[in-house]
């Protein structure tokens, strides 16, 4: 009587053993999957290059460095930020000053 207990509790271990296997299994390739589509999924925005301009500016970049970074003359960069060539050499003369 012992050994068909036995038995039966071994089998019952075993398939507790494989199914709790098969359930990791699949919540690592759902985990996968999500992971995935959550990069398929990404949203990516392109900003125009007067707006990067713009933005550089802000941070304090210098028209020069602007221009290396996009690409582009200072003279169009300039045009992006709205500023005659004089003024602009005027505001980093000033700049650097203080």
């Amino acid at each position: 009587m012992s050994t068909s207990i036995t038995g039966i509790t071994t089998t019952s271990l075993q398939e507790t053993t494989n199914n709790s296997e098969k359930t990791s299994s699949v919540a690592k390739k759902t985990q996968e999957t999500e992971q995935s589509t959550a990069a398929a999924t990404t949203d990516k925005v392109e900003i125009s290059a007067t707006a990067q301009a713009r933005l550089l500016k802000k941070q304090g970049e210098s028209v020069t460095q602007i221009a290396t970074a996009l690409g582009v003359s200072s003279k169009t960069v300039q045009e992006y930020l709205g500023i005659s060539s004089s003024s602009s050499e005027n505001a980093e003369v000033l700049a650097l000053l203080q």
